[in-house]
């Protein structure tokens, strides 16, 4: 991610798939796609949302579709609920209509998200990211955290082989780390 600039596909597309491991840094990268400042809805506020829709008959007077980016989270929603991946549909839809930007994230342990990918209008162009935390990409992210909370770098190579690895698990373990040793010099 860092400063570079991101593919066209990603910026000219208002529907973004991100697809990857709980903990693999899916909702970092879809806040640096759509914006830091963008809302990110989880399961149980857009299941009061989605009852809002269900009783309005409409998405409209739900905040949801004002926002110009959106990140979701809420692929245990969908499942098999045919329902639920009807009002999902309808509101990616109607927010790619009036130009807004979401992404909908989902991990291999959750529902899939299948159904909702071949819901979506065919007009629609829509974006497919895999996040997978791999190989020196965990030692560059624990080597830059490291160096930034004035840690060994030794740390940071014991954390990359962490198993399971995730970007939560790291981090907590930085910070107990942080409290724990004396400030030094790297």
């Amino acid at each position: 991610m860092g400063n570079r600039d991101q593919p066209a596909a990603l910026t000219s597309r208002p529907v973004l798939f991100l697809l990857g491991p709980a903990g693999s840094g899916k909702t970092t990268v879809a806040r640096h796609w759509l914006g830091y400042d963008a809302p990110v809805i989880r399961k149980d506020d857009m299941f009061s949302r989605m009852i809002r829709r269900v009783l309005d008959r409409t998405w409209e007077h739900t905040d949801i579709c004002h926002h110009e980016r959106l990140v979701l989270e809420i692929p245990s929603l969908v499942g098999n609920k045919t329902q639920m991946t009807r009002l999902l549909t309808e509101l990616i839809n109607h927010r790619s209509r009036n130009g807004k930007k979401t992404a909908i994230l989902d991990s291999e342990d959750n529902a899939s998200l299948q159904g909702l990918m071949a819901s979506i209008d065919s007009t629609n162009r829509v974006s497919i990211v895999l996040r997978f935390p791999e190989g020196k990409g965990k030692y560059r992210f624990l080597a830059h955290r490291c160096k930034k909370q004035n840690i060994a770098l030794r740390h940071a190579r014991r954390l990359a082989k962490y198993d399971p690895w995730t970007y939560r698990s790291v981090l907590t373990e930085l910070e107990r780390l942080t409290l724990q040793e004396p400030k030094q010099d790297i």
